[in-house]
């Protein structure tokens, strides 16, 4: 028995497909993220351009692909 993440399971299976016959997968989630983003009050950057840029970059076909290499899905903000 391992305790792995999904990303890490996805990126498993997609690199040795023949092994998920092989094991049995729990669909229980245990633990979910929220990834946030953290900038020091005096930077010269302000939230809302760190917003405006996360957003853009999120918008972004080249985000998403890559998040679902890794078994990761986006969320709107």
């Amino acid at each position: 028995m391992a305790i792995v993440t999904r990303s890490y399971l996805n990126q498993y299976l997609n690199r040795y497909p023949e092994s998920k016959k092989k094991l049995l997968i729990s669909e229980r989630v245990a633990q979910t993220y929220k990834h946030q983003l953290l900038i020091r009050p005096t930077h010269q950057l302000n939230v809302n351009t760190l917003y405006k840029i996360v957003k853009k970059t999120l918008a972004q076909n080249t985000l998403a692909t890559k998040l679902k290499i890794l078994g990761l899905q986006q969320h709107d903000i």
